[in-house]
């Protein structure tokens, strides 16, 4: 695996490899220190971050390497430039990049016309760090994926579509619960459909919050993502009843881990006590390590 653009692309060892690798390098860090010596990364946002960004730039850190932090309006493309030529010329700078981006083609540009390891760091329709953080987080509660089934409750988002794609590569069932016309795309939902076939994991869309019976995982984010703040006021008529709370979780029984990307809007897509019960934090931590295994072993 040479970039991490969207799961459906990465096998199946490769995700049990980075995996193993976030684990190591949580239990012992010092070991890794200095394994990317002289390597520096860029990061390229076209859209805000918090989590992702100081991640990956203290991730690089600790194991040796330097980060290039830079927006559009930092660089030529601001002025008119190709992105093929800006991809040619940051190949010879740095060793690998991570695109926060607006559109998925930005990244898939960056890899036919630049030559080394492109990240995606979310775009509108995939963040499949944020899948990977949280298969993470589960192993180390649950020891193991497979067999588990976790249900995303919200919007059908970059966060739902990574999920969709990684669950039946990790041996785990999903279920994926929205409204009616803010359900996932149609193209992810047949590759994720494909891809439960294939592996013989259970994949289910529906409208309905009964389905999150059996839950193991609860999975939710925020009603309205970046770019869409004009549809706010629609979004929370259309999400109401979709809120990951007490009654929820009774639903679901037993108790299921409950998990967010973040940031988190409490009183809309998760009430504030079961924010306050959940593993979110932990989660969020995670996400350094999980960033470290992946440069190290794209690197």
């Amino acid at each position: 695996m040479k970039h991490l653009i969207r799961l459906d692309e990465a096998k199946r060892t490769d995700i049990e490899r980075i995996l193993d690798l976030a684990a190591r390098m949580e239990v012992n860090s010092d070991s890794f220190r200095g394994e990317l010596c002289g390597r520096s990364v860029g990061l390229f946002f076209q859209k805000p971050s918090t989590r992702m960004r100081f991640a990956f730039e203290v991730g690089t850190a600790q194991l040796g390497g330097t980060t290039t932090v830079f927006r559009t309006s930092d660089i030529q493309l601001s002025r008119g430039e190709s992105l093929a030529d800006t991809a040619r010329v940051l190949s010879n700078y740095i060793d690998a990049i991570v695109i926060r981006g607006r559109t998925q083609q930005d990244l898939v540009d960056f890899v036919q016309f630049g030559s080394i390891p492109v990240i995606n760091g979310l775009t509108a329709k995939f963040y499949p760090i944020g899948a990977l953080g949280a298969a993470y987080t589960m192993k180390k509660k649950f020891g193991t994926l497979s067999g588990r089934k976790l249900v995303y409750v919200g919007d059908g988002n970059n966060i739902a579509h990574s999920l969709m794609l990684l669950c039946p590569k990790t041996g785990m069932d999903i279920t994926v619960i929205s409204p009616e016309w803010y359900q996932p795309s149609q193209d992810v939902v047949e590759e994720a459909k494909a891809e439960a076939a294939i592996s013989g994991t259970a994949f289910e869309l529906t409208d309905d919050t009964g389905a999150v019976k059996g839950a193991d995982v609860i999975f939710t984010d925020v009603w309205t993502s970046m770019g869409m703040e004009e549809e706010r006021e629609e979004r929370l008529h259309a999400f109401q009843g979709y809120q990951v709370n007490r009654q929820l979780l009774e639903t679901a029984g037993g108790s299921p881990m409950v998990l967010h990307c973040m940031p988190v809007r409490r009183g809309e897509e998760i009430s504030a006590e079961v924010a306050a019960e959940s593993e979110i934090f932990e989660n969020a931590a995670n996400l350094l390590h999980v960033v470290k295994a992946i440069l190290y072993y794209l690197l």
